[in-house]
């Protein structure tokens, strides 16, 4: 049969009860017991008790180590943003700006502490800001990344931008703003606008907007195309020669099949514009991210497409700064799996430790307790200073262990989170069965 404290205490108590006769020495030992076992139990609390600090402590310098990660991760994107020619910005739920790049200064108009904390209102017009900002709440709602084309009143006149926006996502994948990269096509919208002039003109127009152009003879697989064109692709303009077979076999892999039903849905009318975003192999074997818009210009008489004309526009960074995002997301993600792990196995150690506070501990506490009960209720009145003054203190240290005991218990349930059931005591027996070694005591109802 296992030894247990409770029972010690009854054994110890009745050994007492024959070594010692008279009342003060039996009062005397008693007391002398009580202390040993109340300082043997404190020591069992403290070391219980540092080992959960120490579990703590572990946990908060791996969270340190974390925020750490996660502000380099940022100083990284702060850099990219900065550098970038494009307008980068962040907002919150409600549309306030909480992060702008020196590109995006530049078009508002306004300097960065005149954005932030302020929406749309503060930089373009009534009518235009609120179409932002139904954007804005659109993307947050639906949770899912929009690219569309803004024209906008800013500090340097109507521009058109090309902005990409998706929500910004906390530790927990939980959407708590969105964010966006804005790229100026005013260019390239002036030079898909004269594509209807002459082909000197419209060349000329797509030069100076530094746009990629292509012309296809879509009869026999040639194309024309501008200097920019091949110089994003690493080619020298001058040797360069580009049709249409070379240009499948430069498409990645992965993106072959769509961009072949793409074009052919779009050839045969089925979709009302061309626009893609591929990958190109370069000329040094990398790959870059391409934003292809065309537009068929001729057609023979049965429909078929003649000559189609388009532009190329490099949006490697673009592409770098949402891997980037997502990169970081999943790392997030992983890490709160990690530390929910970790957690619901601390958690676990706590509420066993709880358990056995809860049943090995207030058993021996009670069996103190209704024994100066029977002591003070036996002899009492016999009792007088001293004697008296150590019945007091053991009844105020079983008193103050039962506390420490509580809040043990209450913060167990409180890292549960889980409602508990409190312990209560079936006492039985008088204060003469205490005396006698017969009384007993139970729980019932340990949470």
């Amino acid at each position: 049969m296992p030894f247990s404290p409770g029972l010690w205490i009854l054994l110890s108590d009745w050994a007492m009860g024959l070594l010692f006769r008279d009342p003060a020495s039996l009062v005397w030992a008693s007391t002398a017991k009580g202390w040993f076992f109340v300082a043997v139990t404190t020591l069992v609390l403290y070391v219980l008790v540092a080992r959960l600090v120490g579990q703590l402590n572990a946990s908060h310098q791996r969270e340190r180590a974390e925020a750490e990660e996660k502000w380099r991760a940022t100083q990284l994107l702060a850099a990219i943003a900065k550098s970038s020619d494009d307008a980068i910005f962040a907002k919150d739920d409600q549309g306030r700006y909480l992060l702008v790049n020196d590109a995006a200064v530049w078009y508002m108009g306004k300097s960065a502490q005149d954005l932030l904390g302020h929406d749309d209102l503060v930089a373009f017009p009534g009518e235009q800001a609120a179409l932002l900002i139904a954007i804005d709440r659109r993307v947050f709602a639906s949770g899912q990344v929009e690219t569309n084309e803004e024209r906008l009143n800013t500090a340097v006149g109507e521009r058109v931008f090309l902005a990409t926006k998706g929500p910004l996502r906390d530790e927990l994948g939980r959407a708590f703003g969105t964010f966006g990269i804005s790229r100026d096509i005013t260019g390239r919208r002036q030079s898909e606008k004269a594509l209807h002039d002459s082909e000197e003109r419209l060349r000329l127009a797509l030069t100076a907007g530094k746009q990629g152009l292509f012309d296809l003879n879509v009869e026999t697989g040639e194309v024309l195309v501008s200097t920019e064109y091949a110089t994003m692709l690493g080619h020298d303009p001058q040797s360069f020669q580009e049709t249409q077979a070379a240009w499948r076999e430069r498409l990645h892999p992965e993106d072959r099949d769509v961009v072949a039903d793409t074009l052919k849905s779009y050839s045969g009318g089925h979709l009302p514009a061309y626009r893609l975003e591929y990958r190109l192999r370069t000329r040094e074997g990398g790959w870059k991210w391409i934003l292809s818009l065309g537009e068929i210009e001729e057609r023979s008489a049965d429909g078929r497409p003649l000559r189609m004309l388009g532009t190329h526009t490099d949006i490697d960074a673009l592409k770098a700064a949402e891997s980037a995002l997502r990169e970081i997301n999943a790392t997030l993600e992983a890490r709160v799996a990690q530390r929910t792990a970790e957690l619901t196995a601390a958690n676990r150690e706590l509420e066993t430790f709880a358990y056995a506070v809860s049943h090995d501990l207030r058993a021996p506490l009670r069996s103190m307790s209704g024994y100066a009960q029977a002591l003070q209720e036996d002899f009492g009145a016999s009792l007088q200073g001293q004697p008296k003054s150590y019945l007091d203190h053991i009844a105020a240290a079983v008193h103050k262990m039962g506390e420490l005991i509580d809040g043990l218990l209450a913060l167990s349930r409180s890292t549960r989170r889980v409602a508990a059931r409190p312990c209560r005591s079936v006492g039985a027996g008088t204060p003469a069965a205490w005396r006698t070694g017969r009384g007993r005591a139970r729980t019932a109802g340990c949470g």
